[in-house]
């Protein structure tokens, strides 16, 4: 890749976390020359709807139908930018939809994570700790064997794939409103510090299963 199309994926990449992510740190003023940057660069590949002075682009529009139709532009550089674009993009709203789903306790948003990103195992704990907190044993049960059957099948380290389970449980305990519901939350969290226990051999694991376990829900 030369250097001026290492500066264009830059640039639009940077367009994609500064304006969709909508990142804090950055002013309009930044917003605003990073989006004239990924116009301009459109606009030289005839993959932007107008030109400068505001008139229709006929070729731009045709080639962004081109696209939008087939998946491709017809200009490699473009289809390469474009399609970490559709990446990057798709993991963004996955991530949102995530979010809203933990913070909301709504499967439906992490179910529609997951149908976006389904090799994403951090979204099938999230998923495991909303179903145990709404009583459904058996959709804990099947995300829970899908995060690990992910975890073993991409060689991901068990130990973070425990501490991230104990973190979505922790996650979901504030929207828990009976006792059965605080009682299931421990039990797993118990399972999985005793896990973890297992695996690192340090004994404030074993203490904290221990307390979990011990823990009288209100």
């Amino acid at each position: 890749m030369n250097r001026t199309l290492r500066l264009i994926c830059l640039g639009l990449l940077l367009t994609i976390v500064g304006l969709q992510a909508a990142c804090d740190d950055w002013t309009p003023d930044d917003r605003a020359l990073v989006r004239s940057f990924a116009e301009d660069w459109l606009r030289s590949k005839n993959m932007h709807p107008t030109h400068e002075d505001g008139s229709i682009n006929w070729l731009g529009t045709a080639n962004i139908a081109r696209r939008a139709v087939t998946g491709r532009s017809g200009d490699s550089e473009v289809d390469a930018v474009l399609d970490a674009y559709d990446v990057l993009s798709n993991i963004h709203e996955a991530d949102r939809l995530m979010a809203q789903g933990m913070a909301q306790g709504d499967a439906d948003a992490i179910d529609q994570a997951i149908a976006r990103r389904p090799g994403d195992w951090t979204y099938r704990t999230a998923r495991a700790a909303v179903a145990l907190i709404n009583g459904d044993a058996e959709t804990y049960e099947e995300q829970r064997s899908e995060a690990e059957q992910i975890v073993f099948t991409q060689g991901i380290d068990p130990v973070w794939y425990h501490q991230q389970s104990i973190q979505a449980l922790g996650e979901v305990a504030g929207q828990v409103e009976t006792a059965p519901q605080c009682q299931a939350i421990l039990n797993q969290m118990a399972l999985h510090y005793a896990e973890l226990f297992d695996l690192t051999g340090q004994p404030s694991y074993a203490e904290r299963a221990n307390n979990a376990l011990d823990t009288t829900c209100p």
